[in-house]
């Protein structure tokens, strides 16, 4: 009897220890981020994709986290922690809200910059490339999440090329609707970002590559859950709603590592997508058949990019 007892608490004991290598081991693959309070539970996104992960850099401040690719030449996403009282504070303050400033660059990006040997000054005319581009200077996290430190949101680490019409219609609304989801949930934290999909991609100038879609996640920490938008960079209105497991699939990134499949697949209801008509606001439903190609792509490699030219002259417009 004492020793079949002996026996059952070894046994224990013994998956008790397994236990714990397997936690040591998920752990393992756990990376802290530098900015304090961007990301849930502080843990960053994991990147799959190999070409994904080249020429990387983590920027923090301004309220929002940022990684950023010296690839791309553009932020791969940026990370915030909104709140209710942050969103209505913002739209109180009319003086914060609608000062506007210049679009400027990172120093941090420019300095580390292999790609523009020349320094910030050589950067900051990749901004030259836009005119007449038929791309805006667009915003992936908006200006009016957070009524602190607007300034930065005009940085370089916040601005990838969109088409002008999405930029200004669907993306807009987009951004309008997950404020709307913080002021509903009372806090949120959302990581907003970029898709190079296929094989011929847009630049401006030889360096700064065009997504061709942009997402926002939008996670409900008291839930343990969240949903995704996900849209079409270009002037017709295409988006849809999905989850993050499957947003995970399409990007090859693991955004949240100690999130279980269940809580990714499940997904939370996202407001409306409402788009300005005149004076009125029209609902903008969801692209079913962007849907079914995205389920397509799902076994493909999410980002085919260009070799990037190191060239210390200055590169002519491609549009």
């Amino acid at each position: 009897m004492r020793t079949s007892k002996i026996s059952a608490v070894m046994k224990i004991f013994l998956f008790m220890i397994c236990l714990l290598i397997v936690a040591v081991k998920v752990k393992a693959g756990i990376i802290k981020s530098e900015c304090s309070g961007d990301y849930y539970n502080w843990i960053l996104p994991t990147i799959i994709n190999d070409k994904m992960k080249e020429d990387t850099l983590e920027i923090c401040g301004a309220n929002f986290g940022v990684m950023y690719s010296l690839v791309t030449q553009t932020p791969l996403w940026v990370a915030e922690h909104l709140y209710r009282s942050s969103i209505e504070n913002a739209k109180k303050d009319k003086t914060l809200l609608y000062e506007t400033h210049d679009f400027y660059v990172e120093d941090e990006i420019c300095e580390q910059n292999i790609y523009y040997p020349m320094g910030c000054s050589q950067f900051e005319k990749q901004f030259i490339h836009y005119i007449n581009s038929g791309f805006d200077r667009g915003m992936l996290t908006g200006r009016e999440n957070n009524g602190f430190y607007i300034k930065g949101r005009y940085s370089s680490r916040n601005i990838v090329p969109l088409d002008k019409v999405f930029n200004r219609g669907l993306w807009a609304a987009i951004q309008s609707a997950t404020r709307e989801s913080a002021i509903k949930r009372e806090e949120i934290y959302i990581i907003t970002g970029t898709l190079f999909l296929g094989e011929k991609l847009k630049m401006i100038g030889r360096k700064t590559i065009v997504p061709t879609h942009l997402y926002t996640i939008i996670f409900d920490p008291k839930l343990k859950q969240g949903a995704v938008y996900l849209a079409e960079n270009s002037s017709e209105v295409k988006y849809v709603t999905i989850s993050i497991d499957d947003m995970e699939k399409i990007s090859n990134i693991i955004f949240f590592l100690d999130l279980s499949t269940d809580k990714k697949m499940n997904k939370i209801q996202l407001p409306s997508v409402m788009m300005k008509d005149g004076e009125h606001k029209i609902e903008i439903m969801q692209d079913v058949n962007m849907l079914n190609s995205f389920k397509e792509l799902l076994n493909k490699e999410s980002l085919t990019l260009p070799p990037p030219t190191k060239n210390s002259e200055d590169d002519p417009v491609l549009f």
